[in-house]
């Protein structure tokens, strides 16, 4: 029995001899602080604590080399407070008007926010916007509609325009983007099947137009069993009656889609029925068309020049850039992708490059592996551990991001714990 209750002591002793082991394989390191105040009234968002693993910078206050870094403090209403870049300071506390922390991702390096300011000494409700891309400064603007891997789409004096980072004005070029207006006229005109038809305005007109005068109008009425659809002129009956469909112009304005629950139509033909309802639609200035069939939870279809391209994700964002590419982020069970044309990419393969707060703010397990492929190592936003080589190994704090380092065979993910912003190493077994 005494010899039992030995070997009972020694196997209650084991997992601490093998904790402590690991342990010795992990250590942590101090890289940056934040004011203590902050941490008594903000937070850092899970994600929001981003390092450049592969870049290291001599810090002159410290007379050290170590690693870019930023870091966005919120206050309990998730407003963002303090944007920390090493020891370079961005204080939005006492500003009357939101920052919006936009994505970063793609080729973009810096950190990019939208400032929102009211135009006039008064308040009046019309504001103006400018982009921050790390130290460079685009605009005012009277909108910013979408950022870009090459550069950004604004609004300015009721023209949309694409325009390039670090090039000059001369580089921009003119988008057909579409603006809802109000429809002034008594009746609507348009030419049906080569003849010219006139319905007198006595129901429902929806109407968009761009800059440039491309249109399109949804008009229907008590008594018309479809709706009526025209663009630029030329008139399209739609299957069913219907308050709203998908539509974009080309950039050049020069090719058109559009798709109501379950059809998708491009330059007036009809390209796909679908039993399934259509999340989203778009098309290019060479007239090549994407479109996404929605499926019930991750199940979505991206379907590119009516050949499917991915099956059994969840798409987020849908947009075509400078290059005439479709721009898309979607997820599936194995984490976020984004894809460029028929070229897709993982993030958890290179993380540091990609920064997408809205995205991130999940349950999601995220996976980084070594280069060989021989270790993993997973982690979440919502758990207190990391699982290494299959082996749990429990932490002071939920990772923000992870890499591996192949040149001292470590994995290293940071993390916030009270005002100090650490790094972790694990050195995994060889």
């Amino acid at each position: 029995m005494k010899a039992l209750r030995y070997i009972s002591i020694i196997l209650l002793l084991l997992p601490m001899t093998i904790s402590a082991q690991i342990n010795k394989r992990m250590i942590s390191f101090e890289i940056g602080k934040l004011n203590r105040e902050w941490t008594e009234t903000t937070y850092v968002k899970q994600g929001e604590f981003r390092i450049n693993f592969n870049n290291r910078i001599y810090d002159q206050n410290t007379n050290t080399k170590t690693y870019m870094y930023s870091v966005i403090t919120r206050n309990q209403n998730a407003v963002v407070r303090n944007v920390l870049m090493n020891n370079y300071l961005m204080n939005f506390a006492n500003m009357q008007y939101p920052i919006e922390i936009l994505k970063m991702g793609y080729t973009i390096p810096e950190f990019v926010y939208i400032e929102r300011r009211d135009a006039s000494m008064v308040e009046t409700g019309q504001y103006k916007y400018t982009l921050h891309i790390g130290e460079a400064i685009y605009g005012p603007y009277d909108a910013i509609v979408e950022v870009m891997p090459n550069g950004f789409v604004c609004k300015n004096l009721g023209v949309y325009s694409y325009k390039k980072y670090n090039d000059e004005w001369t580089g921009m070029k003119n988008y057909c983007v579409l603006d809802r207006q109000m429809y002034t006229e008594s009746s609507v005109i348009c030419k049906l099947n080569g003849k010219l038809l006139k319905f007198n305005v006595v129901g429902n007109v929806k109407y968009y137009q761009s800059h440039d005068g491309h249109y399109y109008l949804l008009y229907n009425d008590k008594d018309m069993e479809r709706t009526f659809m025209v663009v630029d002129s030329v008139g399209y009956e739609l299957d069913s009656n219907t308050n709203d469909v998908l539509f974009h112009f080309s950039h050049d304005g020069n090719h058109w889609t559009a798709a109501t629950s379950d059809y998708v139509i491009v330059d007036g033909l009809t390209v796909a029925r679908y039993a399934g309802e259509i999340k989203d639609v778009n098309i290019n200035n060479k007239g090549q068309y994407m479109y996404v069939v929605k499926g019930e939870g991750i199940n979505d279809k991206i379907i590119l020049d009516g050949n499917v391209l991915v099956k059994g994700v969840e798409l987020l964002s849908l947009t075509v850039d400078d290059d005439e590419r479709f721009n898309f982020i979607f997820r599936n069970s194995n984490g976020y992708s984004y894809g460029i044309d028929n070229i897709i990419n993982d993030f958890n393969a290179n993380m540091e490059a990609y920064y997408y707060p809205s995205l991130f703010d999940s349950e999601q397990t995220f996976t980084v592996s070594s280069d060989d492929g021989k270790h993993t190592m997973s982690f979440g936003y919502d758990k207190p551990y990391v699982v290494i080589d299959g082996e749990r190994i429990d932490c002071n704090s939920i990772p923000h991001y992870a890499a591996w380092s192949d040149s001292d065979k470590s994995f290293l993910w940071n993390a916030v714990e009270g005002s100090k912003l650490l790094i972790y190493k694990y050195k995994v077994k060889k």
